[in-house]
């Protein structure tokens, strides 16, 4: 674990507390940031997908789930915000059964729609070395892609607003 990366996450702990998304929106921490009724959480440290699904659950967030969710506008307008164009990972793999995508929600494993995806042209790739999925962010372009779950990209959390907390 890179020294930065543990410093954010010993930051995070002790703001744990503050504000409103689990103790970390609204607490002016860079990278956590209030869109509507979700919180979102990155870093400037690049992980893999699994680093990824460890360090969102770490402060209690989760992999973003963008389809079907209400939080597409919002993942847009967090992204904006961030300024920050790169590869993010989501919480959708293929790693069960090649080719069926299903996001990873904890609760139950919800088939990706294909119909009503965000797809780039000629993705997904039919791949046994590409089964996770990442979205490819500028500020005209916000677009799916498949890649290989060890690639380092940066990690993008949720998690709903939670007043009073």
């Amino acid at each position: 674990m890179t020294s930065s990366l543990m410093f954010l996450q010993v930051v995070c702990v002790l703001l744990i507390y503050v504000g409103n998304c689990r103790g970390l929106g609204g607490c002016g921490f860079e990278g956590v940031f209030n869109v509507g009724d979700l919180c979102f959480l990155s870093s400037t440290t690049k992980m893999t997908w699994m680093e990824t699904r460890s360090f969102c659950d770490h402060f209690g967030y989760e992999s973003i789930i963008i389809e079907d969710h209400p939080n597409t506008t919002e993942v847009k307008e967090y992204l904006d915000n961030l300024q920050q164009t790169g590869e993010y990972w989501t919480g959708a793999t293929d790693l069960l059964e090649e080719g069926a995508w299903y996001w990873e929600d904890l609760e139950e494993g919800s088939l990706l729609d294909q119909a009503n995806s965000g797809w780039a042209p000629g993705r997904p790739l039919k791949s046994k070395k590409f089964n996770c999925l990442y979205l490819k962010y500028e500020p005209e372009t916000f677009l799916w892609y498949d890649g290989n779950c060890r690639a380092k990209k940066f990690p993008i959390c949720y998690d709903e607003l939670r007043l009073g907390k």
